[in-house]
Order: C-alpha cells, then structure tokens, then sequence
C-alpha cells in the first residue's frame, strides 16, 4: 500500500525560486519595471517628439537656406552671364530658373549636364549633419526634377508622395506663400524618410532629404541607453531588495525551522525561539503565538502521557477484577447448580412426606371411626347392663370376639401411628438442607460483596435465598411442633387401647363369671369406656387436623423449594451470563491496553527535554 505523504516528509529547505523573498523581489521587480519602464517609455516618447520637432524645424531651415542658395546662385549666374553680354540686364534669379527649366524641357538629355553642374555649387554640399545619406534636391512646380545628386534622374517627374501632394497644391492655385516651408515624414520604397522643403523666389521647391531611422539614431541611442540604465538600475534594485529581504526574512526563516520542528514533534526550547520572542514585530507575534502553541501541545503531551499511566493501572486493576470475578462466578454457577439439584430432591422429598401424611389422616380416620363405634357400644352396653347376667354367655363371645377385634385394630391403629416418626427423619432432612441453604447464601453474600458492583445483583438473590432458609427453618420448626402433638396424641391413643385391651383381658375376660355379681361395676366402666372412646375420638379429631396442617405446610415447602429451585436455576443462569459478560469486559480491557501501548508510542515520538 502507498504510504500517505505527511507533513514529516515535505522538504526541510525552501527553493530558490519558491522563496518568499524571490517571490517579493519578483513582485518589486515586476512594480519598478513597470514603472521605470513607463518613465523610460515616456522619456523615449518624448524625445523622439522633441528630436522630431528639431529635425522639422531643422530640415525645414536647411531647405529654407538651400532655396536661398539657389537664388543666389540664380542671380549670380544671370549677373555673369549679363556682364558676358550673354543676356539683357534686368534679367533676375527668377528668369534664371525659368530658362534653365526651359533648357531641360527642350532638351533633356543634352542639358541634363548643364542643370548637374548649375545647381551643384548651391546643392551639392547640402546635407543634415550627421545623417548619413542626407542630400537636397529641386523640383519645378508642376513636378519635374531640376536637380537631383543622381544625375539620370535630372528631367524626370518627381517619385516622392509627398512632394507630389505639395506639387498638387500648387496646381490647385494656392501659392508657395500660402504653402510655406515645411517638413513632412513619408514613405519612399518601404522606408520611412524625413523631407524639409521651402520654396525659390520662382515658386519651385527645394527639398532637403534623409533617412528617417538615421535621423532617428540618437533617439535609438538614447532608447538603447535607457533600456541599460533600466536593465542596470533593475538589477541593482534585485540585488538590493533580495539582500535586505532575506536579511528581513531571516527571523522568519527561524520561526520555520521551530515550526518544522514541532511538526517533526520535537518540543525542545531553542536559542533562536527566545531571541525571536524578544521582537515587537509581527515575527515576534508569530514567534510568541508558535511559543504558546508548542507550551500547549507541551502539557498535552504531558497529560496524554500521565492519563495513559492512569489508564494502564485502572486496566491492570480492571483485568485483575474482572479475572477474580470470572473466577468466583464460574464458582457460583458450579455452586448454585448443585443446589438446584438440592432443591429438586428437596422438593421430591416433601412430595414423599405429604404422601405419607395423606396415609397417616387415612389411619386417623379410621381409628375416628372405630372410636365413634366404640362410643355407641358403650351406650347401649350401658342401657343393656341390665339384661347382660341373662345373655352373659352370648356377651362374654361377643366381649371375646370384640376383644379379638380391638386388638388387633388397636395393634395396626398402634403400629399405623409410628409412621409419624417418619416425619422427624424428613424434616431433620429438610433442617439439613435448610442449614445448607444458609451457609450457601451466607458464602453468597460475602462472594457478591467481594464482586462490588458486580455482584450486587447476586447479593439480592443471596438474601432472598437466606430468607427461604430461614422460613424454611421456622415451617420445619412448626412441623415438629405438631409432630410432637400428634406424638402426644398418638401416644395417649395408644395407652387408651392398651388400657382398654388390658381391661377387657384382665377384668371382663377373667371375671366374665362373676359379671352377674359386678353388672353394676360392669355398667359403671362401660361409662368409663364411653368416656375413653370420647377421648379417642377427640385425639382422633385433633390428630386430623394436626395432620392436615402438617400436609397444608409440607405443600407450601414443597412450593417453596420449587420456587427456590427455579430461583437457583436463574442464579445459575445469570452467573452463566455474568462469566459471558466478564468474558468480553477481559476483551475490551485487552483492547484498551493496546490503545494505550498505541498512546504510549505516539508520546515517545515527541522530544520534550530541553536542549
């Protein structure tokens, strides 16, 4: 994978030509050359309108003075030729140039020496000082060369633009007077040229000649001078400006080495960083801003690293919690698994014991009925005590088979009633489970008190455990209390039936013969009798509802411990989750102290020590 570009990575040095001070040198290079630059331009214009002015007027005043010339010229020839008795006196200048445009009409070929050599004395020498290929000429006023330096060209019609526009004028009607001398700039064969021209005294124009850009040279001298001086003078200004800027910048230099430094996380004072915060300028500012910035990110650093030594000790704290309580909770579950089990057999237990209670009323019942019966025998035993001497025989078989009957219903009332004894060896049993339950609750409530807030939900079932134990305790209490009740009762129904069994054996057996003589005695214990079967009746009533009670709180126990039973299961279950939870906390305390490791390296890569 390509790794990402950071600031880390940017160069350390700045380019030459990415430098702020080659940019603002740039920029003061651009302004200055624009400006020298408009005053050279300016200076170049103006001079060439100045230097064109002073050629005109110049041009123009060598024409002015060449056309005087010719007319000295004229008037000379005509004077000589006066004097020679060539020509009548009175002739002028003006009647010279006209004969001597006559001779060239007449005769071009043959007088084109002639007119070469005349006006060579006045125009040859003619020229604008110092351009080179500057030279005068003559024309006519309808257009015909009178003189030219090249001779061929001497009768030929005049080839200048402009010369042929004044030409034009003049044949318009206007008169040399109303022309005036003059200078023009035109085109001749693709170069500029610059004409001065004035006018004879015979109305034909004198035209003095040069090369424009020769006349122009000092101006390109002056404009070649201004553009060194420009070049000079920018050079001097980059030179210049780029030293003091990067003197100027230097400070700013400095600040961005502190500022790659905090980028490459290296916090260390510096010698520079204190000078530079001494200054009152905007570097000083900028100094004091990157100071502050690198004190802050100074006590950052510093308080990542103190909260990461924090972290590191509450994850260690927290991974050794959570591994105790991953531990005592996989104990827990184990725990209160097993006393689920316990509750079940618990729970099977009362079911046997209510059972056996349901036997014991069923006995009860019987021995109620017996007494009950026995109860009626009495009565009539009483209301026939009187008839008995006569049907003693008869009675002593029936005393001996009721005999037979009551003992041996008495011996299974007698056997019937130990089944009761049985309810001792449960409810022991439950008391033992009871305890257990306590001591179970009571390690519970220490274990989810050592948990914390772990365990407070666990501390709650604990409790509510303890307090089944307890009532447990106190309905297993109650059950003995009426076990012991029935016991009594059992017991006294037992010396009833061994008093009676006894009586008949010993009194109404032994003395049948003689219960005639007793009848009387006879009628006496059947009363007592009476009253015994009363009180066996009673007991049997009462041994009824005792044993129906003891069935009604071996329901509710029975109901209980499958409530308690569920409850553990729960337990279990929760713990079962709780070990998942402590699971997954293990986990994420791992994955917090990888976070801090991570944290731990980031802090190492800063350098905060003093230098």
């Amino acid at each position: 994978m390509k790794k990402k570009k950071t600031v880390a990575d940017s160069p350390k040095k700045v380019g030459f030509f990415s430098s702020l001070a080659f940019k603002i040198v740039v920029v003061i290079l651009i302004g200055g050359g624009l400006a020298v630059g408009l005053i050279g331009a300016m200076s170049i214009l103006d001079s060439k309108k100045t230097l064109e002015e002073v050629y005109k007027n110049y041009t123009m005043n060598v024409a002015d003075t060449a056309a005087s010339a010719v007319d000295a010229s004229m008037q000379a020839t005509a004077d000589a030729m006066i004097s020679a008795g060539q020509l009548m006196i009175g002739v002028n200048s003006v009647d010279m140039e006209h004969y001597m445009i006559n001779k060239i009409v007449e005769d071009p070929e043959g007088n084109r020496q002639l007119l070469a050599d005349t006006y060579a004395d006045s125009l040859g020498y003619i020229t604008l000082e110092g351009v080179e290929g500057s030279y005068a000429y003559f024309v006519s006023s309808d257009g015909m060369m009178l003189w030219h330096p090249t001779v061929d060209k001497i009768g030929a019609e005049v080839e200048n633009a402009a010369v042929k526009g004044l030409v034009g004028r003049l044949q318009g009607g206007e008169t040399p007077e109303d022309i005036g001398k003059g200078a023009v700039l035109y085109e001749y064969k693709g170069s500029q040229k610059f004409a001065g021209y004035s006018f004879t005294k015979a109305g034909n124009m004198v035209i003095v000649t040069g090369d424009y850009d020769e006349i122009m040279k000092p101006v390109a001298k002056l404009t070649r001078m201004i553009l060194i001086t420009i070049i000079v003078v920018i050079a001097i200004i980059i030179v210049f400006f780029y030293t003091m800027i990067k003197i100027l910048l230097k400070p700013l230099s400095d600040v961005c080495e502190i500022i790659d430094d905090t980028a490459d996380l290296n916090f260390r004072h510096t010698a520079k960083g204190a000078v530079l915060r001494k200054r009152h300028d905007e570097i000083g500012m900028m100094a004091r801003a990157v100071s502050q910035m690198r004190s802050n990110l100074r006590h950052i650093v510093r308080e990542i690293s103190e909260t990461g030594d924090r972290i590191t000790d509450n994850v260690e704290t927290l991974r050794n919690t959570t591994d105790d309580v991953n531990s005592m909770c996989s104990d827990n579950s184990a725990t209160t698994q097993e006393l689920a089990a316990s509750m079940q057999e618990a729970s099977a237990v009362t079911d046997t014991i209510n059972g056996n209670i349901n036997d014991v009323k069923a006995e009860a019942g019987k021995i109620d009925d017996l007494a009950s019966e026995g109860a009626k025998l009495s009565v009539e035993i009483q209301n026939k005590a009187a008839g008995l001497k006569a049907e003693t025989e008869a009675a002593a078989q029936k005393t001996r088979d009721m005999y037979d009957q009551v003992r041996v219903e008495a011996d299974e009332a007698i056997e019937s009633s130990k089944v009761v004894n049985k309810i001792n060896d449960l409810t022991d049993t439950i008391m033992e489970i009871s305890s257990q339950t306590s001591l179970l609750a009571l390690n519970a409530s220490i274990e989810a008190a050592r948990a914390g807030e772990a365990g407070k939900g666990f501390a709650v079932v604990a409790s509510e455990i303890g307090n089944l134990a307890n009532d447990t305790s106190e309905a297993v209490a109650n059950i003995n209390n009426i076990v012991g009740e029935v016991n009594g009762a059992v017991a006294q129904m037992a010396a009833c039936l061994e008093q009676t069994t006894d009586f008949l054996a010993k009194n109404v057996l032994s003395d049948y013969e003689k219960f005639e003589d007793v009848s009387l005695q006879y009628q006496q214990d059947a009363g007592s009798f009476g009253d015994s079967m009363n009180t066996i009746k009673e007991g049997c009533d009462h041994l009824g509802n005792a044993v129906g009670s003891i069935a009604n709180s071996i329901g509710e126990i029975t109901h209980t411990v499958g409530n308690s039973a569920n409850g553990v299961s729960n337990i279990a279950e929760k713990t079962s989750g709780i070990v998942t939870g402590t699971n997954d906390v293990t986990e994420r305390v791992s994955d917090t102290k990888n976070a801090v490791d991570t944290l731990e390296e980031i802090v190492k890569r800063f350098s905060m020590e003093e230098a």
